[in-house]
């Protein structure tokens, strides 16, 4: 462990406790008149006794101690990094976390014989930063207290989740960071927006999805309760509706997109019951991208860091890809982030370029990252690939391809419509 922790860590405790905090938990931790350097290396099992120690004296967990030092050190840690130049001026929470390998590593490059822990850090969108942290140390509640002190720095309030734990006995701990403005309440007053909509005969926006294809249209607002509300809305609009148990809505007057649940659909009237209705996380709640089911089988070839997998084309987007593996083996949660590479031929048998039309299908290599491993019903697994920036010719074919399967997609809606509405 390096000397800067065990540094931070007496002027935290002396912080709180007063200046003849220190020797006394030496003490307590067997290290009497033990001396740490800045610039020192010293064993984990000391910085282990001092923590639980230094917990015992505040009467709180280490986790606890461990954040609350996290905070603490924060200011300093952007003092320092930005004195060598390793923080930039104008970056703030999330730029720092997406850079934060790029950082330690040039800690490490002025600091010999300093070490760091495994962190990946990925940017899935502006206000977010995915995190992996791999370390026997197990210290991710430094890591969480770290970030919250730069969430105060710079005036951004920051939360996170964290569904897999070093310390719930997983092998890494993969957190998501983003900023969170607490005015943003997802509660809808029901009554109240939708009674100015009603009043003042506003049509409404809808946006599902159907096998990747976006559908929207326009309804308007029937009657409502402090619960629900009735729409009437396209047929079409009403199946995907109903396909995907849900809407988002856009309305005239909020800066916010909804999100509802729905309760009843009536094909016949072309009416839709929704209920649960709350604030969508952007304007309307949707995906950067639609990502498009094939409608034909489309095997891929994957490599992660070298080793190869082979699998079915699950959906695609602009944004990336999801592959339903053959077999997964070897590929999980420790390789997250990893750099992929995909290759898969897309089913077009023209491919406009230009004022030319070239026979197909083209195949397409694209590079990016493993985003994350799961499960698909009886599947041996499905990775999913976030692709890096795309080139204008692979652009333009998957673009092709979406525009080809909305055309082969509609009618399939449509056919399930006048099922729907001759029962």
């Amino acid at each position: 462990m390096h000397g800067i922790i065990f540094l931070a860590l007496q002027d935290f405790l002396e912080e709180r406790l007063g200046p003849d905090t220190w020797p006394r938990v030496l003490a307590a931790s067997d290290l009497f008149e033990r001396e740490y350097f800045s610039d020192g290396t010293y064993p984990d099992a000391e910085a282990e006794s001092i923590l639980n120690s230094g917990a015992m004296a505040l009467s709180i967990s280490r986790e606890d101690l461990l954040f609350q030092l996290g905070e603490h050190m924060s200011p300093g840690l952007l003092e320092m990094g930005h004195s060598v130049g390793l923080v930039r001026d104008g970056w703030t929470s999330m730029d720092i976390l997406e850079n934060l390998r790029n950082i330690f590593e040039g800690f490490v490059s002025l600091n010999p014989g300093m070490s760091f822990p495994d962190i990946r850090t990925l940017r899935i969108k502006h206000g977010e930063v995915a995190l992996a942290y791999m370390s026997k140390r197990r210290m991710c509640s430094l890591i969480k207290g770290i970030v919250q002190g730069m969430g105060h720095h710079f005036s951004q309030p920051i939360a996170h989740t964290e569904p897999v734990c070093m310390l719930r006995e997983a092998h890494l701990c993969r957190m998501s960071f983003y900023l969170n403005d607490p005015s943003l309440l997802r509660y809808v007053d029901i009554q109240r927006e939708f009674g100015l909509i009603h009043e003042r005969i506003q049509e409404i926006s809808f946006f599902n999805q159907f096998k990747g294809i976006s559908i929207s249209n326009k309804g308007l607002v029937l009657r409502f309760t402090k619960e629900e509300v009735l729409v009437q809305v396209n047929r079409d609009q009403l199946m995907a509706m109903k396909l995907e148990g849900g809407t988002y809505i856009d309305a005239p007057h909020l800066r916010l997109g909804l999100e509802a649940k729905v309760k009843e659909v009536d094909f016949r009237q072309g009416t839709v019951v929704l209920h649960r209705i709350t604030l969508a996380d952007g304007a309307l709640g949707q995906r950067e991208h639609s990502r498009i089911e094939p409608g034909e089988p489309i095997e891929v070839d994957l490599q992660v860091e070298g080793r190869p997998y082979h699998g079915t084309l699950l959906n695609l987007s602009p944004g990336g890809v999801s592959i339903t593996l053959d077999d997964s083996t070897g590929l999980d949660e420790m390789m997250l982030f990893a750099h992929a590479w995909v290759r898969f031929a897309i089913p077009l048998k023209w491919v406009e370029t230009g004022d030319t039309l070239e026979l197909g299908p083209p195949h397409i290599e694209i590079d990016g990252n493993l985003l994350n491993v799961g499960t698909l019903g009886n599947s041996s697994g499905v990775a999913r690939i976030l692709f890096a920036k795309l080139s204008p010719r692979d652009q333009n074919m998957i673009e092709q391809y979406m525009n080809k399967r909305h055309d082969e997609v509609i009618p399939e809606l449509k056919a399930m419509v006048a099922a729907a509405q001759a029962t």
